[in-house]
């Protein structure tokens, strides 16, 4: 099928002409544009045919847009976690702060 003859998602509105670029191909949608985390061991198109293309039958990779690097989830690495306070305990310290709040009012007040 041709570019001209489909509508791409994302462009319900305009004429197909407004949508076919001067080459015959139809211009991506921005706000459809989505990104993956490829295992950097992996090959791109395998993972994009194996995980993307079942679930997006007119997804396409942009070449340019392509970067190889590495994300390190810090959190993951290094955080330790720690329980909430017991809910006593912040409700006493709530009190608190209302009653100095209070306080600093009517001071100002009069």
């Amino acid at each position: 099928m041709r570019a001209a003859n489909r509508r791409p998602r994302g462009f319900p509105s305009l004429p197909l002409k407004r949508l076919v670029a001067l080459n015959s191909e139809t211009l991506p949608d921005g706000e459809l544009r989505d990104c993956e985390n490829v295992p950097l061991k992996e090959d791109i198109h395998e993972y994009f045919e194996r995980e993307v293309r079942p679930h997006v039958a007119d997804a396409w990779i942009d070449e340019e847009k392509t970067k190889v690097g590495y994300e390190i989830p810090l959190t993951r690495h290094f955080y330790k976690y720690s329980p909430p306070r017991p809910l006593d305990e912040i409700q006493t310290e709530l009190a608190e702060s209302e009653r100095e709040i209070m306080g600093v009012l009517r001071e100002v007040v009069g």
